[in-house]
């Protein structure tokens, strides 16, 4: 008899089980941003603005922990908005990111460790021109909605600061500072089998 009804308690968890597995969302590029900063010699920020990416995210909002991410920019596509730094970041005269080179710099997690209700500290790999330091972003949830489909979005605020000469993004830092902040904030999609999005 006991027997019996372990296993039909077992069978009735099942499916509980298959739903707590983190499921495949990506970031929504038309409410998502990825920006860095630095600052100029007058105390002002410079900031630079990745438009073009690629996103893989396993999320689990029941168990952080248990969440991946992995984002690549295009380091090509980095704008400022200034002619100047533009050339300086990807042109000819003294290109720091050397886009030729380096086409893309991607951060991967390792490790997600909830702080808070709605807070985490997500630890992982930051590869800029091949040079690899592990960074840690405050992680902030601002809210979760339902798409037109039934899928589930969630939004996030992601902020790290890291040493820009540990990645060869080295040019004045005597006079500008080393500190590189990197911002990501955006709406993750969850990714849903295309026989359930087309009912």
């Amino acid at each position: 008899m006991t027997r019996t009804v372990l296993l039909a308690a077992a069978a009735m968890a099942l499916p509980l089980a298959a739903q707590a597995e983190p499921a495949a969302f990506k970031m929504d590029p038309s409410h998502s941003t990825i920006h860095a900063r630095w600052t100029h010699t007058a105390g002002t920020p410079l900031l630079i603005a990745f438009p073009v990416y690629e996103s893989e995210i396993s999320f689990d909002p029941d168990n952080i922990a248990d969440s991946s991410v992995t984002v690549t920019v295009e380091t090509a596509e980095a704008w400022t908005g200034s002619e100047l730094w533009d050339d300086h970041l990807t042109g000819d005269e003294r290109p720091l990111l050397r886009s030729a080179e380096y086409p893309t710099a991607t951060f991967t997690s390792t490790e997600i460790v909830p702080t808070g209700e709605d807070t985490a500290t997500m630890t992982g790999d930051l590869t800029i021109k091949d040079m690899t330091h592990p960074v840690s972003f405050d992680v902030e949830m601002k809210g979760q909605a339902q798409g037109r489909d039934g899928e589930r979005i969630y939004g996030f605020l992601a902020t790290t600061t890291v040493d820009r000469t540990q990645f060869g993004l080295d040019m004045a830092a005597d006079m500008m500072g080393s500190d590189l902040v990197i911002e990501i904030s955006s709406e993750i999609v969850e990714q849903l089998p295309e026989e359930a999005a087309a009912e």
